[in-house]
């Protein structure tokens, strides 16, 4: 799939996580279990759409969990790996092997570059995303992961002093890169509680549960 020329040009980057159960009957659910804003999630709605009858029908209901790694400027999970608790860097049972879309940085006069996990290479041309280079080119492998733990020792500090709102935005930022973490996610199911609001319950419940099956 392409990276969603919205979320390109707005600089949205994660983890999207989704499941799909397949039933007796060959009839194929689908649910999401991160959330990274709406095009995004639309893009992978319509992808899982396409995929139509290529799963295999057994004589009793299951589920497979895939990844996808949305990332722009540089493979953020490449940095993360042993790196950031809880990362995920085993996929077996219904846990499939993640895919990749990502944009990698190149020069002005040269068009952006976008890979999937199978190796196809698809390009946006500078005219088409011309925001792709008011971005640094100085931005390492690195980036990230040092913005991640810097954002980690922020909502650390929130949850000290008892800022539930800040501690609120912090985790979910985290979130958007490792959403492996189980106790990222209930620390934001408590604090959604204790804000009165469910913008993520209906990602994080299942996604809470998808995780504790693996323990």
């Amino acid at each position: 799939m392409n990276y969603p020329r919205e979320a390109f040009m707005s600089e949205k980057q994660g983890t999207m996580i989704f499941k799909i159960t397949i039933t007796p009957e060959g009839n194929m659910k689908a649910m999401l279990l991160t959330d990274l804003g709406k095009e995004i999630n639309e893009a992978v709605t319509v992808l899982i759409g396409s995929l139509g009858d290529q799963f295999l029908v057994q004589p009793e209901e299951y589920s497979i969990y895939q990844t996808i790694f949305f990332s722009l400027h540089n493979n953020f999970q490449d940095s993360f790996v042993g790196e950031v608790e809880s990362f995920k860097t085993e996929y077996n049972g219904s846990w499939m092997e993640p895919a990749k879309t990502f944009i990698m940085m190149m020069s002005r006069t040269s068009s952006v570059p976008m890979g999937t996990a199978s190796g196809v290479r698809k390009t946006i041309s500078a005219s088409e995303a011309p925001t792709a280079f008011n971005v640094s080119n100085k931005r390492g492998a690195d980036y990230q992961l040092k913005n991640y733990n810097s954002k980690l020792k922020q909502y650390e500090k929130y949850v000290a002093k008892g800022k539930t709102k800040q501690a609120y935005n912090a985790v979910s930022e985290l979130i958007l890169y490792n959403p492996f973490d189980i106790k990222l996610i209930q620390a934001r199911r408590r604090m959604e509680k204790e804000l009165g609001v469910e913008t993520y319950r209906a990602f994080d419940v299942p996604l809470a549960v998808a995780l504790s099956s693996e323990n």
